[in-house]
């Protein structure tokens, strides 16, 4: 078992494997950038912003594990997407260990709801798991020309701002040294 505290880059690496061998996922899932979202789906926690980008982002070939739970219509939904995209969507059961496994094992997980953010953003950031999500204080909006920011910022709350965000996001896990970059920024954010 590998330990955050002592190798948050190199434990990111054994847990994203692990993930894939306990929910037997598919055989390219530990090669491609993987979002998580562990927020419940339900109109307080503006998760119909979420499921409206979800196509898109299962179209530009993102692996997604969800947090299984959420009101019925959009687990129905949900449910469907995952039948259509049954290598890239995965729901997991919800449980606070799988939801540590979701940070741990993520590159990246999706914010939009500001309750209780700075306890969630801090366990996921220590992780190395990059924040995709609304402006918050502490956050800054990841600068490829200046390599620098901890996150990438979603500017306003609607489906295309989510999508952008997570597009510009997974463009950036294929520069890997800029995606230490700014694991290593969220990993310096976590500890203050």
């Amino acid at each position: 078992m590998q330990d955050f505290k002592e190798n948050p880059l190199k434990a990111k690496k054994y847990y994203k494997q692990q993930l894939k061998e306990s929910f037997n996922l598919n055989k390219n899932f530990k090669d491609n950038f993987l979002l998580s979202i562990t927020s419940e789906f339900s109109d307080k926690c503006k998760g119909g912003h979420i499921l409206q980008a979800l196509k898109g982002i299962l179209e530009v070939g993102i692996n997604i594990i969800i947090r299984g739970k959420g009101t019925q219509k959009y687990q129905t939904y949900i449910e469907d997407l995952q039948t259509q995209y049954p290598n890239n969507l995965f729901i997991i059961e919800d449980t606070k260990e799988n939801i540590i496994k979701m940070y741990e094992a993520s590159d990246a997980n999706i914010f939009l709801n500001k309750e209780d953010l700075s306890e969630e953003l801090k366990f996921c950031m220590e992780r190395a798991c990059i924040p995709i999500s609304i402006s918050f204080k502490g956050l800054s909006d990841f600068n490829a020309i200046k390599e620098e920011g901890n996150a990438f910022i979603i500017k306003k709350i609607s489906s295309w701002f989510v999508f952008e965000a997570v597009v510009r996001a997974k463009e950036n896990y294929n520069f890997p040294y800029d995606w230490k970059n700014i694991q290593k920024a969220c990993i310096v954010y976590s500890s203050s």
